[in-house]
């Protein structure tokens, strides 16, 4: 598909109200780790957890948040998009089970982690969402 088909709103929208929202603590975390890697006195015991940049329970709230908002633009515009709304709705029902399923966890075990089967699985939703979320914001609304 040719990139100009979609709109500047579009791009906006996907940069700083969907990927920098998800990923953007991640984003520091990991530039974070790396100045202190940098700064760090050779042979000192650096100590780094480089893999909670992944923050599978946070990406999962946020792509639910994006998925309703997506799906409720997806159904009252004009002409409304019955795919979108569904897949979007579709994909909000796994994200917030998938959550719910994390907390539970989490509640049972303080020292529980996210296993890196929910974190590809949870990374897959949130780009199939954000995706969801880029076409929704090409749609047009009826007039107020």
């Amino acid at each position: 598909m040719d990139a100009a088909i979609y709109s500047q709103a579009q791009w906006d929208w996907l940069l700083f109200e969907g990927a920098l929202p998800l990923f953007g603590a991640g984003t520091l975390y990991l530039c974070w780790g790396l100045v202190r890697y940098i700064s760090a006195a050779a042979g000192s015991a650096h100590r780094y957890d480089w893999t909670e940049a992944l923050d599978a329970v946070g990406w999962l709230y946020g792509a639910l948040i994006i998925a309703v908002q997506s799906a409720i633009r997806s159904a009252v515009a004009a002409p409304p998009s019955t795919f979108l709304k569904w897949g979007c709705s579709i994909g909000a029902g796994f994200c917030a089970l998938l959550l719910l399923s994390a907390m539970n966890e989490r509640s049972q075990s303080t020292s529980w982690r996210p296993p890196a089967l929910l974190k590809a699985i949870t990374l897959v939703a949130v780009l199939g969402i954000l995706t969801g979320g880029f076409l929704a914001q090409g749609l047009s609304l009826p007039a107020p």
